[in-house]
């Protein structure tokens, strides 16, 4: 499965700044867009006072010094130079695990889902600690987080990368600060 790097600890906010985890369950530096754009945007939102900590699959993405890295290990299942692999018995260590390899197999692609329920994994036991960002963005849909192409911004209301509706059901109350939505790329709706 390959070597697991270890984590790196953000840089703290400015007294203004937030705590954003920022997740994209391919940090790839070199294809496909989304570890450039995570390296180019983390940078830019470190240097604007936010602590910045980037949750990330496999291929791991490069980072800029400041940016805080977690990194949220999958099976890797399309990897070169053995994209489509069977996975040893021993690399299954939980139930996204399994999931991820059965979806693959019946060609669906499973890394959004499968990352989004390990992330939401990491997330909860932050939560729980009183380690939680003040905001959450992934890039791409990945369900069980939030929903796709918004940034959700939850400081005063105690919402936890849930959209609206949800951390109003959740907390029963409108949150002190809006949350603010911003569209990207082709999933703006």
């Amino acid at each position: 499965m390959g070597e697991i790097p270890a984590a790196v600890a953000p840089v703290g906010p400015s007294p203004d700044g937030l705590r954003i985890a920022f997740l994209v369950y391919r940090g790839n530096p070199r294809c496909g867009g989304q570890g450039v754009y995570t390296r180019h945007l983390t940078r830019e939102l470190v240097q604007l006072g936010h602590s910045v900590e980037v949750f990330a699959g496999q291929p791991w993405p490069v980072l800029d010094e400041g940016v805080g890295f977690t990194p949220v290990p999958s099976l890797d299942l399309y990897r070169e130079p053995d994209p489509f692999r069977v996975p040893g018995l021993g690399e299954f260590r939980s139930w996204p695990d399994v999931l991820e390899f059965a979806v693959m197999c019946t060609a669906g692609f499973p890394e959004p889902r499968t990352f989004s329920l390990r992330a939401r994994r990491l997330l909860a036991a932050r939560r729980r600690t009183g380690g939680r960002p003040d905001t959450g963005r992934r890039h791409q849909a990945q369900a069980g987080i939030t929903r796709p192409g918004h940034l959700h911004h939850s400081r005063g209301a105690g919402a936890y990368g849930v959209g609206r509706q949800n951390a109003v059901r959740r907390h029963q109350q409108q949150p002190v600060l809006p949350l603010e939505i911003f569209h990207l790329g082709a999933e703006a709706l």
